[in-house]
């Protein structure tokens, strides 16, 4: 405040009345400031880059830091190594046209502990309506965000819990009717979550039964009670009846005023079937009955195999008996073609012959149970060794890849499907794995990295398996909170002009330094983040602090007015409807030109969802945005989709340009790549430089660009800059 009182007070302290009158205002403008249990912060509009002239006391109990330690310099080192740059785009956009800003941003106190700030900055003018000043008007939110991020997080267990859950769960409103339904629900009654949401709990309910559930709901309603629990009858879309544990309770909010029930529904048909009905099979031919007499409930309705929850109480009584048994987990590859071009009701033929097939490969005390859709599970005794397994394992696959006889409703068919291979995951039981559904889980483990080797593939599990999947589960929960606690970041590769030697501009690149587990390789963690969508907002992350970073080195060095910045851009975020309008944004906020700007693609987006996939690249290409394919050769893409697809850049694979040597024939591969792109009137850019002889080469094969470790590893933003400037000669 004093620094603001040289402005105003005059020097020679001139006592005049007029002069005594402004220093009480003043003062009494300071107490009032420093009275404030907000931060404030004023800084001086008239100099370079905002520095800070005032903080009140607030400010200082809030941040740590004095009014001394702060003079001079700009607000942004309160950011720490926290760039949140879309917060700071718009505070900047604010600042420069001199307006109004409200922004939320995690800031850090000196000891570098960290706290919310609510931040409200306003421009002060003068009496010819310059601004002269900002003040920014602090409020620590801290214990609202941790409450706010408690409640997302509760929420989000919540729908976790509703959604997994295994046994049926509703939430169903006070008139009775569904609102969200799980799939456990769904398995249970037959239905759709679609249908069962198009309907009342009711409607399910025995009609001896109806008025009795829905006297609870009444009693409820006027709280007379609070839940109920009941055991009723209920019947299957398939009409079958089934016999379950109902459970209810009403919530209320603040007011009381009730919301909805939180319903679960337990099918207790297995469990009392299986205590008063001996271990048997249904045959295939038995089908309709086991769907049509009650005491088949706890078997498959589609196949007549037992249900799985028989099939795990079997599996733990073999253990107990012996240690010499296995669990095939078996899947059918591309069983959805088939279902997709002859039809469900052939698909379902198929599973049924399947699963007689099956049976009949099996010995006495072996069972089989259909695990869901294309799935089965197999219980094989008498087992001795790993190839013992993998023997029976392979009879399986020759024993569904001979022909199958369907039945449609033109008559009879003979259809071969030779492709029908299947993937099959092996678990043997032993000292260490005696537990029956862990024994299944390992089965199903394996079973999928058999699926990721390729179709037809046998697989035994290991606890390496084990880890492989726990580290994954690990990473994908991980990589969700990693951009809000800083663990990511980007590095730079340098793109060059092979003619001049020149830089042209840079390739974002993701890295993940994960505060346990080191550094994670994107070729870990990017296909956990397009397994589980995740890659959308990381890609757009990504996108927003290239772009940033780009504008910055372009004000910093304007030499460079034509520097690009290329950035990967997964099929996952083609299909996202929002693309073009996330770029636009992340354009506007950045100031970035969209010629600036290479996303690059893999040859995969070409293929999948070819019209969209047109329609979001033209889009993008409007804002005069350049597209590039990444990785070219390496896919499937063929010249039709290349002369459909508005690209600019062919970027030749890195494993093209390594075996480019003096002794090889390879150079004539990556020389009819380049004569194409120029046909296309495409630029081309050469991957993995290594040596001077494969820039010299490809200069010479008219591939104008390249980047490599020949020219600079990935880079960090300040090495990246540091590179900048020696390539101008500074």
């Amino acid at each position: 405040m004093n620094q603001l009182r040289k402005t105003v007070v005059n020097p020679s302290n001139n006592p005049n009345l007029e002069m005594l009158q402004l220093n009480v205002q003043l003062n009494l403008l300071e107490r009032a400031i420093n009275a404030s249990s907000n931060g404030i912060i004023i800084t001086d509009a008239c100099q370079k880059d905002n520095p800070i002239i005032y903080v009140n006391q607030a400010f200082e109990q809030l941040t740590g830091y004095s009014l001394n330690e702060v003079a001079g310099y700009n607000c942004r080192f309160l950011q720490g190594n926290n760039s949140q740059q879309r917060e700071i785009a718009k505070i900047r956009r604010a600042i420069k046209q001199g307006k109004e800003c409200y922004s939320i941003l995690k800031n850090y106190r000196k000891d570098g502990t960290e706290f919310w700030n609510e931040l409200y900055i306003s421009p002060v003018r003068n009496a010819q309506g310059e601004i002269t000043n900002f003040i920014g008007v602090q409020t620590d939110i801290t214990e609202r965000k941790q409450a706010e991020e408690a409640l997302a997080q509760s929420e989000k267990q919540f729908r976790l819990v509703f959604e997994k859950a295994p046994i049926g769960m509703a939430l169903v409103g006070v008139d009775g009717n569904f609102l969200k339904v799980n799939d456990a629900l769904c398995e249970t009654l037959g239905y759709s979550k679609e249908e069962l949401l198009a309907r009342s709990l009711l409607s399910f309910t025995d009609p001896k039964d109806a008025e009795e559930i829905r006297l609870l709901y009444q009693q409820c309603l006027q709280g007379e009670i609070q839940s109920f629990e009941v055991e009723k009858q209920y019947r299957r879309k398939d009409n079958r009846q089934i016999y379950v544990l109902l459970k209810g309770v009403l919530v209320r909010d603040e007011n009381n005023v009730p919301l909805h029930y939180i319903v679960q529904m337990l099918d207790l048909s297995c469990q009392f079937y299986q205590e008063t009905e001996p271990l048997m099979f249904v045959e295939s031919d038995q089908v309709d009955d086991c769907q049509n007499l009650p005491n088949y409930v706890h078997c498959d309705g589609l196949t007549g195999l037992r249900s799985r929850l028989v099939f795990e109480k079997h599996l733990e009584q073999s253990l107990l008996q012996s240690y010499n048994c296995a669990v095939l987990f078996l899947d059918l590859d591309r069983f959805k073609v088939i279902n997709e071009s002859l039809g469900h009701k052939i698909g379902d033929q198929l599973l049924i012959k399947i699963a007689s097939r099956l049976k009949n490969c099996l010995q006495e005390n072996d069972l089989i149970t259909r695990s869901g859709g294309d799935e089965y599970a197999i219980l094989v005794t008498e087992i001795h060794s790993e190839q013992e397994a993998i023997a029976i394992a392979e009879t399986f696959q020759n024993t569904l890849s001979q022909p199958f006889t369907m039945n449609t409703p033109e008559g009879e068919i003979s259809t071969s499907y030779q492709f029908l291979t299947t993937s099959i995951g092996i678990a043997l039981a032993g000292e260490n794995n005696t537990i029956g559904h862990q024994l299944l889980q390992d089965a199903e483990i394996a079973l999928g990295q058999a699926k990721q080797e390729g179709k037809g593939t046998i697989k035994v599990f290991d606890q390496s398996l084990r880890n492989s999947v726990l580290r994954k589960a690990r990473l994908e929960t991980d990589l969700r909170q990693a951009i809000s606690k800083n663990q990511l970041y980007l590095k730079y590769q340098p793109i060059i002009d092979l003619t001049t030697g020149q830089l042209s501009g840079f390739e974002a690149l993701v890295r993940w330094e994960h505060p346990e587990l080191g550094l994670v390789s994107p070729g870990e963690f990017i296909p956990i983040a397009e397994d589980t969508g995740f890659v959308v907002p990381l890609g757009y992350w990504v996108l927003f602090q290239a772009c940033q970073q780009l504008q910055e080195w372009q004000q910093r060095f304007p030499e460079y007015p034509e520097l690009t910045m290329g950035v990967n851009l997964s099929a996952v975020q083609v299909k996202d409807l929002k693309l073009v309008e996330q770029v636009e944004q992340i354009l506007q906020e950045t100031g970035l030109a969209g010629h600036h700007l290479k996303l690059e693609l893999t040859e995969t987006v070409l293929i999948e969802n070819l019209d969209l996939a047109i329609q979001q690249l033209e889009a993008l290409k409007a804002h005069k945005i350049k597209l590039s394919i990444d990785d070219f050769g390496t896919g499937y893409a063929s010249l039709s989709y290349l002369q459909r697809f508005p690209v600019d850049v062919l970027k030749i694979d890195r494993s093209f340009i390594s075996a480019m040597t003096p002794d090889n024939h390879n150079i004539k591969i990556v020389q009819g790549v380049i004569s194409l792109a120029h046909a296309l009137e495409m630029e081309v850019v050469g991957e993995g430089i290594e040596t001077d002889y494969q820039r010299r080469q490809l200069n010479a094969l008219g591939c104008k660009q390249g980047q490599g470790y020949w020219f600079a590893k990935p880079l960090n933003a300040t090495e990246a800059t540091q590179f900048i400037k020696e390539n101008l000669g500074h």
